[in-house]
């Protein structure tokens, strides 16, 4: 009975050992999973993201990057751009573009959708879209156009008469 005992007393002490290095082999495995994961956000400004592809511009370069672009620009650099601006693309009812500070940046729309610029400023803005479509958005007011920019879907550039603007983002229906 006493050897029997010893060998359930024995048994005890595996299971609890065995339950303790599952417990810190856990606690272990976890860590480094939160580890990797917060490297992911750590990307450096002016770096390439590890998670996507594209240049992340340093805070506040965000629109002299959009514009860095010219026609002679190499085909895996508009590529870039191209997820760079897709990826901060977001949905408005209004594109203001009160004094050329545009928000959003680039304003993600589907194609035949009304674009709504918005101009809160006391002063005109005229907007020119791949410099084909130009618009006059008057003080005080706004204006609405159709996401038909005759190439359909894509990524359209526009400049204001103070400056550079920002982007549409067209996709499809």
């Amino acid at each position: 009975m006493i050897k029997n005992m010893k060998w359930f007393n024995l048994k005890k002490v595996l299971v609890i050992i065995l339950v303790i290095i599952a417990i810190v082999l856990a606690l272990l495995l976890y860590n480094k999973n939160q580890n990797n994961s917060s490297n992911d956000s750590k990307i450096t400004n002016g770096q390439k993201s590890p998670v996507s592809d594209f240049i992340i511009p340093a805070p506040g370069k965000e629109r002299d990057y959009l514009f860095s672009l010219n026609s002679n620009s190499p085909q895996e650099d508009r590529e870039k751009h191209f997820r760079y601006a897709v990826s901060i693309s977001e949905e408005s009812k209004y594109l203001n573009v009160a004094e050329c500070k545009v928000d959003p940046l680039v304003l993600k729309v589907i194609e035949g959708q009304m674009i709504n610029f918005k101009n809160d400023s006391d002063l005109n803005v005229e907007i020119n879209i791949n410099s084909e479509h130009k618009y006059t958005i008057k003080a005080k007011s706004v204006y609405s156009i159709k996401a038909n920019l005759g190439n359909g879907i894509g990524l359209y550039g526009y400049g204001c008469n103070m400056g550079h603007g920002g982007m549409i983002f067209v996709e499809h229906k």
